[in-house]
């Protein structure tokens, strides 16, 4: 399952339009459109995190689907490689 459709799962879980979504993270409510329906591939990290804080889930939500066979320091170390590429991507 993509990001977008588990952020657009949430939304609705909370029964928030996208407007109200796109305004409380401070983003347009097209670019919240285009991530929720994957046609945005890339989400900044920061977004990820305000996202997170809005719905009270950890960042790990995000990526689990990806992680099921995984131990628990492969996770940390995806985690950190993915932190590390979004940073660098805003230097």
């Amino acid at each position: 399952m993509s990001i977008g459709v588990k952020i657009r799962q949430l939304r609705e879980a909370n029964n928030w339009s996208q407007p109200e979504l796109a305004h409380r993270l401070g983003i347009a409510q097209t670019t919240l459109c285009n991530i929720e329906s994957s046609t945005t591939k890339k989400i900044d990290f920061l977004l990820i995190y305000k996202i997170c804080r809005e719905f009270k889930v950890e960042f790990d939500f995000f990526i689990k689907e990806e992680q099921v066979n995984e131990t628990g320091e492969d996770n940390k170390k995806k985690m950190l490689t993915v932190i590390v590429s979004l940073t660098r991507q805003h230097e």
